[in-house]
Order: structure tokens, then sequence, then C-alpha cells
């Protein structure tokens, strides 16, 4: 029988081999298709992603799927490129997250990877030379691969991955992620342009909420709130101030502050030197900080993180800064954000200046207001009750004794309405007035302060010239009074009627506090100022005082006038100057009444005062201080320079101390206040025509320091803004140009101006001009 057919065992043997390859590769294929669809996966799975925060996570949690990992990371690179300014992890529990502590800034492997901008892959990490070893309750790692991430050629970020699940990284899986890398590039830059883009809108939105306050009227305080809220609440703030340079610029003061650390930092005040906001303001350029040390210097708490500060100027003038801290440990500024955040900054400045521009002439038309107001008060007012006044006195002379008594009274009661109208009339123009504070506004200032206290608001009324002999220590001792007697009315008998009367005589000055309501509480400040002998009256405290330099004589309406004129005296010759005929009319009367005076001639204004006095020669020439086309005081210097022989009295309705001096520079013998004292302005023509001076020592002594002191001394006597406005004036600027060099109204100079040569006792802008020039007034591009 034929034995079966046998094949050798090789050939069988290689072509088993063959179909193993072939279903080893079939199968090497479908794994890659595999990883190929995971990819895909992967790819999409970050693209879909606009915030950038969730395509972070996505980034991480895609790596770790692709190549099967336990823990995997993203580092963000800090600007210096030399650590991670973020890392977000995925894997790890909250648990061990805590029991790490900080997470890696960029050291050992990691920092490699950030250095070398190279993959980075590993067996063993901990075997690494440069590792650097992990932190206690940190989780055990073996494999590492690290792949940087590029964002428009530029390394944004590395993509860490640590314990795969089948023991090690392999080259396959480097470039996946590699590849997953690149993807991920456009994701983030696409996640950044969107983050951006709304970042712009709500800078934006700020900028029109800022618009919106400006259209609603709001103050600049709150337009400032509304900046420093808006900010907070989009730039993931720790704190927001807004601060502002003091007058010369040495030092900031947070003039608003939100956040959840402002509350320790309201009204703080500190050094612009050493400040991030300080740096701002005079490079005029967006100053960051990486990590909060720079905003006030030393010692400065709560700790602060990364930190800007953005100028607010216009034109060149530093209206102050914006300052945005961030957290302890919180994202840096990028690029983006300052570029934002400066043109924030330029177009909130403008809205600022336009706000502060509409202030200012809000106060201008108020100040105008104020002074029309107060110059209608005084030119018809006062004037009026004035001339009504002298009439009566001169008719008191001429009419039998019984009556005479009827018309002091009358007399007395307009001299009070005058008192009250006086009175208004400073207060309303003491918005105007330079920084130092007179007596008068000190005063007011105390009644202002307690009217709160008080159910009824507390009448004061002054008499005689109360700035001009009320000054130093007595000025004090007036206010102290007043305000304890007026406290103690607020204290005992809040619901009284309040009445306070200041009142310069001829030898004293006399305060009262008087009220209706019942006096426990006055004793004590009656203990104080009363004068020995005078009886205890609860309800009113009165303060005498002897002020230096008087040299004033009045007398009592009614008496005879006491002259010193025998047979044969020549009579005295009065020139009288005033624009409002009621007051000529008045003292007209009262001259004629006596037996010794004559009105030779009258003038209402400057003009046609000097050549009716050459005409008619007068011994006195009676000047009210204001006129139509000048001052009263011109036209003393015009009468004294061409006729030194005639003495000039000056009659005002209200005191000025530089109005006094002015009168004392030209020439003038006297400076009455008007009241309707009558026999005192016919004494005090009496003296002048007899050679005598009626100036207080007080004004006198200032006039005669004003003169004699250095030129360098005379620039104290303005304001900050006042020597700024003069030294403009001295290089040649106008009020326009002015204007827009120190940003305000041109309105608003006009006023500087007028200011700062009444105190320089100067008339004309282009004496000014050379006042400046001879005193070394330094321009302003020198400082």
């Amino acid at each position: 029988m034929t034995d079966p057919l046998a094949f050798p065992d090789a050939p069988r043997s290689a072509l088993e081999r063959t179909i193993d390859e072939l279903v080893d590769r079939a199968q090497a294929v479908l794994r890659t298709q595999g990883r190929l669809r995971n990819l895909l996966a992967a790819n999409r799975r970050i693209v879909e992603h606009l915030a950038l925060e969730d395509t972070l996570h996505a980034v991480v949690a895609a790596a770790l799927e692709l190549v099967d990992a336990e823990y995997g990371a993203l580092g963000v690179i800090a600007p210096d490129g030399e650590e991670l300014e973020r890392l977000i992890h995925v894997g790890m529990d909250e648990e061990h997250v805590r029991r790490i502590g900080h997470l890696p800034r960029g050291k050992g492997v990691l920092g490699a990877v950030v250095q070398d901008a190279r993959p980075v892959r590993l067996e063993h990490l901990g075997e690494d030379p440069r590792s650097a070893g992990f932190p206690a309750g940190h989780p055990p790692m073996e494999g590492f691969l690290g792949v940087p991430l590029r964002v428009r050629d530029k390394v944004y970020g590395n993509l860490y991955l640590t314990n795969p699940r089948r023991g090690h990284f392999t080259q396959e899986d480097q470039e996946l992620v590699e590849a997953l890398g690149a993807t991920a590039g456009v994701a983030i830059d696409n996640a950044r342009l969107f983050e951006e883009s709304q970042l712009r809108e709500r800078w934006a939105t700020a900028t029109a909420d800022v618009s919106s306050a400006l259209v609603a009227d709001e103050s600049i305080e709150d337009v400032l709130t509304i900046i420093a809220d808006r900010v907070l609440a989009f730039v993931d703030a720790h704190l927001v101030t807004i601060v502002l340079p003091d007058a010369d610029a040495e030092y900031l003061q947070v003039a608003i502050a939100v956040g959840p650390v402002a509350d320790p930092v309201r009204d703080r005040r500190y050094p612009a030197a050493e400040s991030l906001a300080g740096r701002a303001i005079d490079t005029g350029a967006v100053v960051a900080d990486t990590t909060g040390t720079a905003v006030a210097g030393v010692e400065w708490t709560p700790p602060l993180g990364p930190t800007i500060a953005i100028p607010l100027r216009v034109a060149g003038d530093a209206l102050g800064a914006l300052v945005v801290a961030r957290g302890p440990g919180g994202p840096v500024f990028a690029d983006a954000e300052l570029g934002m955040a400066g043109e924030f900054g330029r177009q909130t400045s403008v809205a600022l200046a336009v706000a502060r521009g509409r202030r200012d002439r809000r106060r201008l038309e108020l100040a105008e207001d104020r002074s029309r107001i107060a110059r209608d008060l005084h030119d018809h007012v006062i004037q009026r009750l004035f001339g009504s006044g002298l009439a009566l006195q001169a008719t008191a002379l001429r009419v039998p004794e019984d009556l005479r008594d009827h018309l002091e009274e009358q007399v007395s009661a307009i001299d009070a309405a005058i008192a009250e109208v006086r009175t208004a009339v400073f207060t309303l123009g003491s918005s105007n007035r330079p920084a130092a504070r007179s007596t008068r506004e000190r005063l007011l200032d105390v009644v202002t302060e307690l009217r709160p206290a008080l159910s009824r608001p507390p009448r004061i009324t002054f008499s005689g010239p109360v700035d001009i002999d009320v000054t130093g220590a007595l000025a004090h001792d007036v206010v102290a009074a007043v305000r304890e007697s007026v406290a103690n009315v607020a204290r005992h008998a809040p619901g009284a009627e309040c009445r306070v009367e200041v009142a310069v005589t001829d030898d004293a000055v006399q305060v009262v506090v008087e009220d209706d309501g019942p006096g426990p509480g006055v004793e004590r400040a009656s203990e104080r100022y009363r004068q020995p002998g005078r009886p205890r009256d609860d309800a009113r405290r009165t303060l005498r005082a002897r002020p230096r330099g008087r040299r004033r004589h009045h007398r009592r309406l009614g008496r005879t006038p006491r002259t010193n004129r025998t047979e044969g005296t020549t009579m005295i010759k009065v020139f009288l100057v005033d624009d409002h005929e009621i007051v000529r009319r008045g003292v007209a009367d009262l001259i004629d009444a006596q037996p010794d005076l004559q009105v030779v001639g009258e003038a209402a204004t400057v003009r046609d005062t000097t050549g009716r006095v050459a005409a008619t020669r007068p011994d006195v020439v009676v000047l009210d201080v204001r006129l139509p086309d000048g001052s009263g005081v011109d036209a003393c210097r015009s009468v004294r320079s061409a006729h030194p022989e005639i003495a000039c009295l000056m009659l005002t309705a209200y005191d000025d101390e530089s109005a006094m001096q002015a009168a004392l520079l030209a020439g003038a013998s006297g400076y009455v206040v008007k009241d309707i004292r009558g026999q005192t302005l016919v004494e005090d023509i009496r003296q002048v025509a007899a050679g005598r001076s009626l100036l207080p020592a007080v004004p006198v002594a200032q006039a005669v320091e004003r003169i004699t002191r250095r030129p360098e001394d005379d620039l104290p006597d303005l304001t900050l803004r006042e020597r700024q406005v003069l030294e403009l004036i001295a290089v040649g600027l106008t009020n326009r140009q002015i204007g827009e060099r120190l940003d305000l109204a041109e309105k608003t100079v006009k006023n500087y101006v007028s200011g700062l040569l009444a105190k320089l006792g100067l008339e004309r802008r282009t004496q000014a001009a050379l006042y400046g020039a001879d005193h070394g007034i330094r321009k302003p591009d020198a400082r």
C-alpha cells in the first residue's frame, strides 16, 4: 500500500510567520487608526471651547486620554520667561493639592522644558539629575513627558504628563502629544483673542458708563467712584484705587478705594516718588508691577499681587492715577490689557477734564451770581439805607429835643439793617476771597458749623471794621468766645433763637451772644468773659476788649457837635465823591448842618474828581472806595499827587484790609466804614482837616512791612494757583493760553488775574508782567 503524501515543515512555518506579520501589521494599523481617531477627537474637544480657562483644561484632559496617563498639567510661562505664571492640573484630587501646598513654579525637570523649549521624555522621573524631588504629600510619579506649546511661534506654556498606565511613554506617544500641542496652540490663540475682545468690550463699556455719568450731570466724586467700580467688576482685581496728587505733587492721596481690601487703604497718603502711581503720573504711561511691592513703597498693607497704574492726564496736566491690583499670586496683566488700560485712561482723563471744567464753570457761575447779588446789595440797598439814615440824622439836628430820641431809635434800626446787609454781602463774597481766613469768615464758619445743633439758624451781625481791628490773639479770643457761647446755647437751649453781634467801637471790641431760652449752661461762659462788676445775665454773654492802634473818635447821635471853631475860623471845605446821589445828598445835608463845614463840590467818577477838585480846592475830599470807572483809591492817588495839601478820607460800605492798605499807600488820611453815626463822620472830617491820621495802627504797620519787605517775601501772599498764573503772565501768555496750560476756564483765569492784581496792589496786567520779571518769577519751563 502506498504511503500518504507528506510536506516539509519549514515552508509551512515561513508561511505562518508571514501571515502572523500581516495580522500584526493590520492590528498596528488598526491601533494607529484608533489613536488617530482619538487624536482627531481630542482636537475636536479642544477647539470647541472659547473661554481660555476652559480651553486650557480641555488640552490637559485630552492629552491624558490620548496617551492614557494618570496625571497632567499645563504650565503657562510668565512674561519673564523664567518661571511658570500659572499651573492648570488634571487628575490630582483636592486632598493631594492641599497637602502639597504651593504648586510648582517651574524648577527641576519642569524648568528644563521651560528653558530648552523642546520635548523631554523620561522613563524614571526621580532618577533624572535635573529632578528637584517632590514635596511632602506629593503622589509618586515615574514616567514623564513634557512638550512645549507654541502660540504664533512663541512658547506659551508646557504640557506635562506623568504615570503612563502602559509603563512608559513611547516615541509614538510623544509624536501624538506634539501633534495635539499644535492644535492646542491654535485653540489657545483663538481663546485669547476671544478673551481680549471681551475684555476690550468691557473696557469700552466702562468708558461708556463714565460718559453716561457725565451726561447725567454727576459730580467728580461720583464719576471717580463709577470708574473704580466698573474696573473692579471686570478686571478680577483685589483692589482698585484712584489717587490724586497734592499741591506740590510730592504726595499722593487715595481719593477712591474699592475692593475686598479697600477699607484700610481709604484716605491713605504716601510719597509719590516711591510709588507705581507716581511713576505713571510722571511718565504718562501705564506702569506694571508683577509683585505689587511698588504700589506705595515699604510697609504697604494689605499685601497685593500684580499691579498696574494708569495715568490720568490731560494736555500735560496730571489729574491723578488709577491703580488696579490683583491679589497675591494672581495672574499678571498681559500686554493687551496694558494697552486697553492706557486707552481707558486717556478716555477717562478727557471725561474727568470735562467734569472738572463743568464744576469750575458752575463755581464761577455761582461766584458770579453771588458777586452780582452782593454788588446789588452794596451798590443799592446799603447806599440807600445809608443815605436815608444820614438825611434823618441831619434832620435830627434841627428838630426839638423831644423828637431826637425817636429819630435816634429809627436811625439805630436802619444802622442795624445795614449791619445785617453788610454781613450778607461779606458772606456772599467770601467764596472768592484768598485762602487766608479773616475774622469775619472764621466767625461765619463757627456759626455755620454749629447751625445743625440749633432748631433755627443763628443770626450774626458785624459793626465797624472787624477784619481790620480784630486780628491775632484778639481774633482768636473772639472766635473762641463765640464758639463756646453758641455751643452752650445749642447744648442747653437748642430751640432758642440765638443772636450774635460783633461790634468794633471807638475803644473796644464787643461780642454779644443772646438767646431767648433758658440759661443753665451760660453762666460759665459769662463768668469767663464778663467784666468785673457786670451783673450776671443768663441769656446774654459779652466779651469786651480793646483793639490796638485805634485812633478814631466817635460821638453820639443828637448831641451838639463839639468844634474848635472860634470867631474868624476858616470854614472847612469838603468835596464829596460817590456814585450814589442819595449818599451824596445825605452827607451834604449832614455837613451843611455844621457851622464850620461846607460842601464845595461833588463828583460821581474818578475822571470828574480830578478836574473838579482842582477847580474847587477843598480841604478834605471824602471818597467812596468803589466808583464806576475805577476806585476811590485811584482818585485819592491822583488828588494827592496833584495837590498834596488836600486830605483824603475814604468812605466805604465794608472794611477790607487790602483796600485799607492800598488807601494808605495812595496817601489817604482815613478809612471810614459807612454807618449812620453822622457825628462820627463829621468829626472824622475835622480830624483829617487838622492833619491827623485816622488809620488804625495795625494796617499801617502791615503796609509799612509790605513796602519794606524783600521782593521774594511778597510772593507768599499769593496762592499756589495765583503764583502759577503770575508766572505765565510774566512770560507773556494770554488768559486763553493760561487756561489751556492750567486746564482752567478763561473766566476762571480772569478771576485769578483780578485777585493777584488786588493782592499785589497793581492796576494793569502789564504791571503784573513787569512785577513778575522784576521779582525773578521763574518760568514754568524752568521747574
